[in-house]
């Protein structure tokens, strides 16, 4: 009994001594997470834009404006709020953009106002084309699943489009959707003031 007594004592000792030799002084603080050039390019998009929508369908090309305001949450990630009107319904949409550094890729989320599901999309940058191609699953109008593929093109500080494909089986691509989005402009005050 005294053996195990003792044995118990010593691992005891050990165990809280180790702890002791590991352990960081109270005033380090752990190395906070920093933003990388990833996230520096999200804040380029920060502030209001108009959007011009074109959509395919059925019933032909469809036309929409809206707008989108777009803020950083964090150093992190990027929150878009879009509104517009649909062919007289009002229509709202958030999203999300991140960039994952240990994965090394981006991800966007979408969900809106005419939709029960969550779109979630992942893609890479392409530096010489200045683009982002983005893949996703999403429900047609007939509600089967079909893979889309979204494609974000900067053409300025001030303008950018989004471009969204249906991905055939046989590869062929079919535009669904295009949105020209440009910066939207500040009104001066009235009395001259921003």
């Amino acid at each position: 009994m005294k053996t195990l007594v003792l044995a118990a004592g010593l691992l005891t000792a050990l165990v809280v001594g180790s702890q002791g030799l590991d352990a960081k002084p109270q005033d380090e603080e752990m190395p906070m997470a920093q933003p990388g050039e990833q996230h520096r390019m999200m804040k380029a998009f920060v502030g209001d834009w108009d959007a011009a929508l074109t959509f395919s369908s059925p019933m032909g090309e469809i036309q929409m404006q809206g707008k989108e305001k777009v803020s950083m949450f964090g150093a992190f990630y990027q929150l878009s709020e879009f509104s517009g009107d649909f062919m007289g319904i009002p229509f709202e949409g958030r999203a999300t953009m991140g960039y994952d550094p240990i994965g090394e890729e981006w991800t966007i989320t979408w969900i809106d106002t005419m939709s029960p599901t969550i779109s979630i999309m992942k893609g890479d940058w392409d530096a010489e084309s200045k683009s982002w191609t983005f893949f996703h699953t999403q429900p047609n109008e007939a509600g089967e699943i079909v893979d889309m593929k979204t494609v974000i093109a900067i053409q300025s500080d001030d303008a950018h489009t989004h471009t969204a494909y249906a991905l055939e089986d046989d590869g062929t691509e079919v535009q669904q959707m295009h949105i020209a989005y440009t910066r939207a402009k500040t009104k001066p005050k009235a009395d001259g003031m921003r």
